[in-house]
């Protein structure tokens, strides 16, 4: 799967697989006793509904260790818990969406889903786990903090219906290109918005997305297909990602008719093999930077292997350049109200 503007997810999937190499090796190290201490978490927004709940929160400070400070986020696993302090929820800690804000401090906006519908199910806690976090240590090694703590915070009383929306109408261009959204999940500061597209067909496309908000557009920050992974997911032109949109308005503040999810156009991504008649389009700037290629059993020549091995400032260079060279584009625009 290739992923346009994907800063975050690259990273997490980059950082997986660095773990994954050197796990055999990894360096676990201890925490300052102070560090609980350093760490202070504050709620920003939290809402639920029967069948998801959205936690917000700010923390600020670091963990310290004999290896230096822990740069990264220093929170892994986030659960909810009932009344009586059981969990009913956990997130995916793999995308626990922790950046950096204005402040110089972390965000965390986590939804979760599952049954939120009875008494004995509804979230009345937040409990945050103070590291089980990986990082890069001052001397390059990656290493691993333990759990050194948890901080629990209380949550709102009541449900708050407005944080989730569920469109129903499909846009449609003359292409065939067709959008829809499932359902699209607030917090104060981003969107999370499920839509399904019908591409021309099942190749790898990416997409030109913003939210509308008024007259003001707001770019996506990511997207994923979360089911990529299931059998037949990426072989098929129906294709659904989940998209966030991040510094939007609080949704509370949102009239109905305010705000529209738009997507502009699709573009096929760089391929990693081509006929003869797009691999003479771009041979020759491959051949300048000795990048190599094979020919596949159909005869289609590959190379995005070389590429990839390349470094960041060429790689950048040659998949921009070979996605103008073979530009292929599906204009739109779809357009879908959201609340």
């Amino acid at each position: 799967m290739k992923i346009k503007k994907l800063v975050f997810l690259i990273v997490v999937i980059l950082g997986i697989a660095s773990i994954a190499a050197v796990s055999f090796n990894m360096l676990f190290t201890s925490a300052s006793p102070d560090s609980m201490k350093n760490i202070k978490i504050d709620l920003k927004g939290a809402a639920y509904t029967d069948d998801h709940a959205m936690v917000e929160l700010s923390i600020n400070g670091e963990i310290l260790t004999p290896n230096g400070p822990l740069t990264e986020c220093p929170v892994g696993a986030i659960k909810l818990l009932n009344a009586g302090g059981k969990e009913i929820a956990v997130s995916d800690q793999d995308f626990v969406f922790c950046r950096p804000d204005k402040n110089g401090d972390y965000l965390i906006t986590q939804i979760m889903y599952g049954d939120f519908s009875s008494e004995n199910k509804k979230p009345k806690k937040v409990k945050i786990t103070i590291g089980d976090v990986n990082f890069t240590t001052n001397d390059g090694q990656i290493a691993k903090v333990n759990v050194i703590g948890y901080k629990e915070i209380n949550l709102p009383e009541t449900k708050d219906i407005d944080s989730v929306v569920y469109p129903s109408s499909i846009a449609e261009v003359a292409s065939g290109l067709k959008m829809k959204i499932k359902r699209v999940d607030f917090s104060p500061s981003l969107a999370k918005v499920d839509a399904c597209l019908t591409l021309p067909d099942s190749g790898d496309w990416v997409f030109d997305a913003y939210l509308l908000v008024g007259d003001q557009k707001i770019p996506f920050e990511y997207w994923t297909i979360p089911n990529y992974k299931t059998s037949g997911v990426l072989d098929t032109p129906e294709r659904c990602y989940s998209v966030i949109v991040t510094d939007i308005p609080n949704y509370k503040t949102f009239r109905k008719g305010d705000i529209s999810f738009v997507i502009e156009k699709i573009s096929r991504n760089m391929p990693d093999c081509v006929n003869e008649m797009n691999w003479n389009k771009i041979k020759d700037e491959l051949a300048k930077y000795n990048i190599p290629y094979v020919t596949d059993t159909t005869g289609a020549y590959c190379f995005a292997g070389g590429i990839r091995d390349t470094d960041t400032d060429l790689n950048a260079y040659l998949n921009t350049y070979i996605r103008e060279a073979l530009k292929e584009e599906v204009e739109g625009p779809l357009l879908i109200t959201l609340k």
